[in-house]
């Protein structure tokens, strides 16, 4: 196969650098790091070709001729050239690939491409065929160096063809060596390549591609020749290995031993892995890791049993109690691991190649995660008191001391000790996280085995949490009485704050609340659903406490002292009573759900009867004691400040122990913040709650009801801060320039009152104008205006204003105040933090603003849109109530209304309304009279709607529309009607003129 290809002919170019191969005339043309990178391009195809040329001479001078003249076995030869052709056959098409991509045979602009597509496509077989020539070099020197010592014509041939010129100054020993270290090189030439690219090229991508496939490769290779060596050396082990003590031994783990510190390939050895890829060798050798660690950990677990468990029972060296407490549930925790390793083993092939794994390890964790964390949470809590109480025994007395010694001694035990075997399970689970991300790693990313080994991970993190959770509540259960004896409750007892007696239990979790024996009989998820459960109960003690505090220590004292007026004691405390009536009975209806005090069964029923029924109160009484939050601490400053008598009280009462840490500011704004956590609280709930059970349904309404209560006391909160907010612009506004205007829409709004108006949002823009100059506004956004209020001294003013635009060279009158139902908004494409804002009312105007970030950019936006949207609705929906209560009329067309008008024009000017007589004619209308026109177009609506022309019932009346009642449903369709016949009349007379 290697004689048909063309062997590369050595020539001067090998000892040649590329500047003296291509001449001046190229050099002279190229940046000095240009030339530097052909130079080691350059170097590669050298080296290439050298190694090559290499390569034939092996196959032509030794290979050939020692298969041609029978020197060597088939067996031998096999040894010695495992694959030799194939591998010319690799390193001749990354040499072909190379030279195609050469300018002219000489200049190489891109050389990436070619090696990552060779390096990607052919590394498989680049490890494979390597290894394969590699991995039998020692064995293969050492038979040519004994066959030269022992055969005189295989001695002779070797002279003749080592002092052949084409092979001079190599040897075979070399020859047979260069492949390895061609594979070596390509990291350092591609490396030189790298260095000399510019670093901001495409080419750089590709070359960092290319290195770093050549590193995998080279440690693929590595690995793999280590594995061999590893191999070849157990035969050798084997030999000399003494197994006698291993076969005399009972102990049931005697005959695994030996394998446990085998890897998977040296215990399948070169048959079965050859055929794999170093990927799938690496996943075998993590999944056979996992094997051997759970062999080695119920190995451990049987030691423990039989040198330890068994044999303390039959000499009745612990009692039953202290036997319990050091093994409480060892036999089970054997069942679980045995169940897992016989599960593992069905799907050995041939009990030695795992092809899927996720699928069983998946079925043990999630059908046993359960017991797991029971089994292993029960065997490892009392740890800690084990190693106490076998200390403690060993110290005291003498015949357990003496078992101790003889059991630790025993062969199946060494080296570890009882306190090393008592750890073992927990650092087990530690492990399986580790071991099963180990197998991930090396797993296909696109096989359906990843997402299963993904579920088995988390559910392995999953268990290992729940494990250290259940040992940390043993641990600080256990931490209880100890702190129980030192706990002096004194002050306590003897303090007559109505939530004295219940203080120590604020901090305790419910685990620890209710103690061992109630949570051993629990699932882990019931368990976490009490504990959330128990954490509303103790949140909602804790707030009712706070607003107590808040009634006793503060609100009781000024009144009875008088520090505040009965104003101002309204102010800060507007309802405090009834909030603790509301926060009593929600507490008084979840402590009847408890059973025996302790645990609880259903809570929804309970919050929804409250949250559904009060729903209402909630809101009203929380907006009520909250609204005027910064108000009350504004006078609580401002009294602390000024009254020297109320800050002596205050000092004294954030003093007292009751309060403390809490100061008032702290407590008023309790309600609020209680408010906003009830949806976190059920949700917590929820999430432990089985999604079967009837309790689910109406946790969620609950939850759904606390977030509609947040909303409307946010609401109602928002309301009256803005309210708030309008007052105090409305006594610093200044409408003395309305008053003076001229502008149509100045009189209009001379008396506005912003009180009356609902804020939607408020906040600074830059106003950028037209003669670019900027000014700063205060944009108040309300229910139907956009109001522009310029600060100047301590006034807010609305003033309009005129600027000469170059553009039309015409003045412009810009409002302070724009109609949400005139207006348009737009973003600024050129500025991100800018957007236009037009006013398309009679006299259109366009305003810039700038805001100071994007965000409030589209804040704006949004609620510029959504008030808008909000105005037109009402004013269609205005539109349709009107158009339900006014009666079928007959529809009158533009063109109906327009032949009225001219028909009423025309007699006004005394001509006829024939089309010929005025063709070439247009009407004086110079002389008609406004007054003239609107009697005139009055007499034909009447006449169509078939109503009285109006002389005897409207004599000193005019169709002004600004005169007709609103609420006259005759003169609303006149009124509609001449509106339509007046525009027609006013679009005729500019034709006219």
């Amino acid at each position: 196969m290697a004689a048909n290809i063309l062997k590369p002919k050595p020539s001067k170019m090998a000892s040649l650098t590329w500047s003296e191969t291509v001449g001046w005339s190229v050099t002279s043309r190229l940046k000095p790091r240009e030339i530097k990178r052909q130079e080691a391009i350059h170097e590669l195809f050298v080296t290439e070709e050298s190694h090559l040329r290499a390569l034939h001479v092996l196959d032509s001078v030794f290979y050939q001729k020692l298969i041609s003249e029978a020197l060597l076995s088939p067996d031998e030869v096999k040894l010695v050239f495992p694959n030799l052709p194939q591998l010319i056959n690799i390193h001749n098409s990354l040499l072909e690939s190379m030279k195609q991509v050469l300018v002219g045979g000489l200049y190489a602009k891109e050389i990436g491409g070619i090696l990552l597509s060779h390096f990607d496509r052919a590394s498989d077989d680049i490890v494979k065929e390597t290894v394969k020539f590699c991995c039998n070099q020692i064995s293969a020197l050492k038979l040519i160096k004994s066959k030269q010592r022992e055969d005189t014509r295989f001695r002779r041939f070797m002279q003749n063809a080592e002092s052949d010129p084409a092979c001079s100054p190599q040897l075979l020993k070399d020859l047979i060596k260069c492949e390895m270290q061609r594979v070596t090189q390509y990291p350092l030439l591609l490396k030189n390549i790298i260095k000399r690219t510019e670093s901001g090229s495409e080419e750089i991508g590709v070359l960092h591609l290319s290195l770093e496939r050549c590193r995998t490769l080279l440690k693929d290779v590595e690995a793999s020749m280590t594995r061999f060596e590893n191999q070849r050396t157990l035969p050798e082990i084997k030999k000399h290995l003494d197994t006698t003590s291993l076969r005399k031994s009972k102990h049931p783990a005697g005959a695994e031993c030996p394998q446990a510190s085998l890897t998977w390939p040296e215990t399948v050895g070169w048959n079965v892995i050859s055929r794999l890829k170093p990927r799938e060798i690496k996943r075998q050798e993590a999944i056979h890791e996992l094997f051997v660690t759970e062999e080695s950990h119920l190995r451990a677990l049987n030691v423990l049993d039989s040198v330890f468990y068994q044999k303390l029972i039959s000499e009745a060296l612990l009692s039953p109690d202290e036997v319990k407490l050091v093994f409480p549930n060892l036999p089970q925790l054997i069942n679980i691991h045995n169940s897992l390793l016989e599960s593992m083993k069905q799907v050995l092939v041939g009990g030695l190649y795992a092809k899927e794994i996720g699928g069983i390890l998946l079925s043990h964790f999630d059908r046993a995660s359960d017991d797991i964390v029971k089994e292993t949470a029960k065997f490892c809590c009392n740890q800690i008191s084990a190693l106490k109480l076998i200390k403690s025994k060993q110290h005291e007395d003498t015949r357990f001391r003496r078992f101790m010694q003889n059991a630790e001694s025993n062969p199946a035990c060494t080296p570890q000790l009882l306190k090393d075997l008592i750890k073992c399970e927990m650092q087990r689970v530690t492990q399986y996280p580790l071991l099963l991300e180990n197998i991930r790693i090396h797993t296909e990313g696109g096989s359906e085995e990843i997402g299963v080994l993904h579920l088995c991970l988390e559910r392995c993190r999953t268990i290992l949490k729940d494990v250290e959770a259940s040992m940390t509540r043993c641990e600080n259960q256990r931490t209880l009485p100890e702190i129980k004896k030192h706990l002096d409750t004194t002050s306590l007892r003897k303090s007559k704050h109505p939530a004295a007696a219940e203080c120590p239990q604020a901090s305790l979790t419910w685990s620890e609340t209710v103690g061992w024996n109630v949570i051993s009989q629990l699932k882990l998820r019931e368990i976490k659903r009490q504990e959330a459960i128990h954490e509303l109960f103790v949140t909602e003690e804790s707030h009712l406490r706070a607003l107590h505090v808040l009634d006793s220590v503060f609100y009781q004292k000024l009144i009875s002292e008088a520090l505040l007026s009965p104003d101002e004691v309204k102010l800060v405390f507007p309802n405090l009573p009834q909030l603790i009536n509301i926060h009593n009975s929600l507490l008084e209806s979840m402590k009847q759900v408890l059973v025996g005090g302790l645990y609880v069964k259903e809570i929804g029923g309970i919050l929804l009867s409250h949250f559904d029924r009060a729903s209402d109160d909630i809101v009203k009484e929380t907006v009520k004691f909250c609204c005027n939050q910064i108000s009350a601490l504004e006078l609580i400053k401002s009294k602390k400040r000024k009254d020297t008598r109320f800050r002596r009280f205050m000092q004294n009462a954030e003093s007292d122990p009751a309060c403390t840490p809490q100061l008032l500011k702290d407590l008023i704004k309790c309600e609020m913040q209680r408010v906003t956590q009830y949806p976190l609280l059920l949700e917590n709930i929820i999430k432990r709650t089985e999604t079967e059970s009837k309790d689910i349904g109406v946790l969620l309404f609950c939850l759904e009801q606390c977030r509609t209560i947040i909303k409307d006391v946010e609401a109602s909160m928002t309301r009256i801060e803005n309210q708030r907010t309008l007052a105090k612009i409305q006594k610093h506004l200044d409408t003395t320039s309305l008053r003076k205007s001229k502008h149509p829409m100045a009189s209009e709004f001379a008396d506005l009152d912003l009180t009356k108006k609902r804020l939607i949002h408020a906040g600074l823009l830059t106003w950028k104008r037209v003669n670019h100059k900027t000014t700063e506004v205060q944009a108040l956004l309300l229910e139907d205006l956009l109001v522009l209020l310029r600060k100047k001294r301590n006034k807010l003013v609305l003033k309009w204003k005129e600027e000469w635009d170059p553009n039309t060279k015409t003045k412009k009158v810009f409002s302070p105040i724009i109609k949400l139902n005139n207006l348009l908004v737009r973003t600024v494409a050129t500025d991100q933090e800018s957007f236009f804002v037009m006013d398309t009312s009679e006299s259109p105007q366009l305003y810039k603003f700038t805001t100071t970030s994007t965000s409030e950019k589209k804040n704006w936006i949004q609620m510029l849109n959504e008030a808008m949207k909000e105005v037109i609705d009402k004013i269609r929906l205005g539109e349709e109530e009107m158009k339900d209560q006014t009666p079928d009329v007959p529809v009158i067309g533009p063109d109906s209304c327009i032949e009225m008008v001219e028909e009423a024009v025309y007699k006004m000017i005394g001509k006829p309304s024939v089309d010929e007589e005025m063709k070439d004619q247009t009407p004086d209308v110079s002389v008609i009279a406004p007054d003239s026109c609107i009697e005139m177009v009055e007499e034909p609506v009447y006449k169509m709607i078939g109503e009285p022309s109006g002389d005897e019932e409207m004599k000193d009346q005019t169709p002004d529309v600004s005169v007709i009642p609103p609420d006259s449903k005759k003169e609303d369709k006149i009124r509609h009607y001449i509106d339509c016949c007046w525009n027609g009349l006013c679009d005729f007379l500019k034709i006219c003129w």
